[in-house]
């Protein structure tokens, strides 16, 4: 028989919360996201990133903060860009073209995009030059 004294049994409590955190945080974090930067659009082909099928090769050539979290089992993404200002009009006349719809609103339009069974869908703003996206 082991014998605790009375005054050790105090700490157990908290090492058995803290234990039970620890797993409740380590339950949220997901090895199959991965979150990847880019500067520009030849850093994103370099990476492959357009051949990986998680953005559309319709992206005009003068993108840049191009940021993609990519959930590999799944196989959705979301993201955004930024576009100049001549190159957000040059994203929605392409997607105009090629995409599925596209909705102006009031500060820029949002727009999808099929490939195969992948659909993206866009929400471009015409004020700061932003794009968010989600792979679905």
């Amino acid at each position: 028989m082991i014998k605790i004294p009375v005054s050790e049994l105090g700490t157990l409590p908290v090492v058995g919360l803290s234990v039970l955190t620890l797993g409740t945080i380590s339950c949220d974090w997901n090895p199959d996201t991965v979150t990847t930067f880019y500067a520009d659009m030849d850093s994103a082909r370099s990476d492959r990133l357009f051949e990986r099928g998680w953005l559309p090769d319709v992206l005009p050539s003068e993108t840049f903060d191009i940021k993609v979290t990519s959930d590999i089992e799944a196989n959705r993404a979301r993201g955004s860009f930024s576009l100049p200002t001549d190159g957000f009009e040059d994203f929605r006349d392409t997607l105009a073209k090629t995409g599925d719809r596209i909705e102006s609103n009031d500060n820029g339009f949002v727009g999808s995009y099929t490939r195969g069974v992948d659909v993206w869908q866009f929400q471009c703003d015409a004020t700061d030059g932003g794009c968010r996206f989600r792979l679905w």
